[in-house]
């Protein structure tokens, strides 16, 4: 627990003007049921396709933004296994988003990236 502590507040020491996001993918709908797992990062660590453990998958998941550096970004969840825009279920900068979630990125809004 204490080097998960101790990384996550490296992370966001060092890299104070980049965008991050918390994910905590669930394995029931509307964001209930068993959290799987968490996931703190932006849009530089790409597509994310190990969204469950142990073969488990997420049903919903709950964004939390970091802060205003947030503000032209997104997580953007997909049904795919590869981040595929034509497999999108639903995007948001923060609160809970429902569905078969398989990945998942952080997309800027205003650049398209």
């Amino acid at each position: 627990m204490r080097s998960l502590a101790l990384t996550t507040l490296l992370f966001l020491l060092l890299t104070p003007f980049s965008a991050a996001f918390w994910i905590y993918p669930y394995q029931g709908p509307r964001c209930s049921a068993m959290r799987i797992t968490k996931w703190l990062g932006g849009p530089t660590k790409g597509c994310q396709t190990n969204v469950g453990k142990g073969g488990i998958s997420a049903s919903s998941a709950i964004v939390k933004s970091t802060g205003p550096v947030d503000d032209p970004h997104v997580a953007v969840f997909f049904s795919s296994t590869d981040c595929n825009p034509e497999t999108e279920i639903g995007h948001s900068d923060d609160g809970c988003v429902t569905g078969n979630i398989r990945s998942f990125e952080v997309w800027n809004v205003e650049t398209g990236d």
